[in-house]
């Protein structure tokens, strides 16, 4: 049976979960639910890569993204903020859907799939 490694853990979720060479990110939302959505998108983004960092992934090795998006008209500050933030040449697939997530204050709450890899 492969190790599974969870990290941040409380009684319902983790915050994210390795075994094998895969990282599964749970639901990352920002911190300022003032800020505008390109602000919020990054800030979700930076706390989804700060869990693929702990399990030895980076961005570039994320396989699968999944946004749950308040509302879709701020869909292209959103998808700026990803084009900004993602390294060129690594797209995951990726999933966008309108959906208000449980901390209903925020603009979108991003979800992720990563392969842990050798971090030089």
């Amino acid at each position: 049976m492969l190790e599974i490694t969870r990290f941040d853990t409380t009684d319902k979720l983790s915050k994210a979960v390795a075994s094998g060479q895969f990282v599964f990110v749970s639901g990352q939302v920002p911190d300022n639910a003032e800020a505008d959505s390109y602000q919020q998108t990054l800030e979700a983004l930076n706390k989804v890569e700060k869990y693929l960092l702990k399990a030895g992934c980076t961005r570039a090795h994320m396989l699968f993204a999944m946004i749950f998006v308040k509302d879709l008209s701020n869909l292209a500050e959103i998808n700026r903020a990803w084009s900004d933030w993602l390294p060129e040449g690594t797209a995951p697939a990726r999933a966008c859907v309108e959906a208000t997530p449980a901390s209903s204050q925020f603009a979108l709450q991003v979800f992720a799939v990563g392969q842990q890899s050798t971090i030089a």
